[in-house]
């Protein structure tokens, strides 16, 4: 068995005396496959409460993935220099809420956590 990877496709080949088995999937990332998210950040009034949270943001990101976004979003909003002029609130930290929402696929909310980006229930955002 060989394992090839060549423009972002990566393919197992089993060959047995001329006949080929392909088990193949694609690695979006590679193929530079984006997505158009609606994302919308969420921040209480000050660092650190848990309560009170309001939209403080909302745009829209092209990304391979959520985590892709997720990274775009935090970079974005805690360098000064790439802080869009329209944006009037802290840099992203702690507690802060993201939600990606793909229309009729549904809406996923992330909560940034010490250890990362967490898929958190709706129900966090009173």
């Amino acid at each position: 068995m060989a394992n090839h990877k060549y423009y972002g496709i990566n393919t197992n080949i089993c060959q047995t005396k001329g006949e080929r088995d392909y088990g193949t999937f694609i690695d979006e990332k590679m193929l530079h496959v984006h997505h158009t998210y609606d994302v919308t950040i969420f921040q209480t009034p000050h660092f650190g409460q848990k309560k009170g949270y309001r939209q403080v943001y909302r745009m829209t990101v092209k990304a391979s993935s959520h985590r892709e976004a997720l990274s775009y979003l935090y970079r974005m909003f805690n360098v000064a220099d790439l802080i869009p002029k329209d944006y009037h609130a802290r840099f992203m930290s702690t507690g802060d809420i993201v939600l990606i929402d793909e229309g009729i696929k549904g809406q996923v909310y992330y909560r940034l956590c010490p250890e990362g980006w967490k898929k958190i229930n709706r129900l966090h955002l009173h």
